[in-house]
């Protein structure tokens, strides 16, 4: 079936003479080359970057398989769990906003010699009380079940304020939790200096990093002798005129 396969894509003889120089059944052949032919094609289309050959493909269920096997013979491909990432981030970080952010962070970190205890990064967090994910456990070889004692209750999101200098200078974390009014309790256990605000959704919000804000002036001790650059993570929040 090989060599058959081999003559008919060279060209060299037709499905019929192949058929019955080879001894093989005429209609598996023709499968046969149909199947090679669309690997090929497709090892082709991905080399030349031609896309619209990639999708018209996928819509031949037959065809998926193949894609799969070429796309994983490419070296420079590996197979990824993708990462949720929002509509609103995806945006903000693109090649053009980047592109002016150092065509900018040069000049200013010449003009200023920023030194690594005034350079600050702060971004924002969020935190599900509740696991999505169960973490593997150590069980006895040959059984083949291991329990895990999950929560009943709803999962919700708080959102972690950090911040950190290039130097290791850490910034005390300020959490947003979904609440309407902050207590005293949701601070129990928690690291010197660390505060709590809140906002029914837990996310961070304008008013809220307006105080953050004024925490961090205090805290970076920035004076216009020394001042300080504070690098956010490109939330809306973070980049609205306050």
């Amino acid at each position: 079936m090989k060599n058959s396969v081999q003559e008919v894509l060279a060209g060299r003889v037709g499905y019929f003479k192949a058929s019955q120089s080879f001894g093989v059944p005429q209609t598996t052949l023709e499968a046969r080359i149909k199947e090679a032919r669309i690997g090929i094609n497709l090892e082709d289309a991905i080399k030349k970057g031609n896309y619209y050959h990639l999708v018209t493909s996928m819509l031949n269920v037959f065809d998926i398989k193949k894609l799969v096997i070429s796309l994983l013979r490419n070296p420079e491909l590996r197979l990824r769990k993708p990462e949720p990432t929002s509509l609103a981030r995806t945006i903000a970080f693109n090649r053009t906003v980047v592109n002016v952010f150092f065509y900018f962070l040069p000049g200013l970190y010449d003009q200023i010699k920023f030194s690594p205890d005034r350079l600050y990064k702060v971004d924002a967090t969020g935190i599900r009380t509740v696991p999505t994910k169960q973490s593997k456990v150590l069980a006895l070889q040959g059984k083949r079940q291991a329990g895990s004692l999950v929560s009943g209750e709803r999962s919700r999101l708080v959102t972690a304020e950090t911040c950190m200098s290039a130097s290791g200078n850490y910034m005390p974390t300020t959490f947003v939790f979904p609440r309407q009014r902050t207590k005293q309790e949701l601070l129990d256990d928690a690291p010197p200096g660390t505060t709590a605000e809140c906002h029914p959704s837990g996310w961070m919000q304008k008013d809220i990093f307006v105080k953050w804000f004024q925490r961090f002036v205090e805290f970076s001790e920035q004076t216009e002798e020394k001042p300080v650059l504070l690098l956010p993570d490109g939330h809306s929040t973070h980049r609205k005129k306050h």
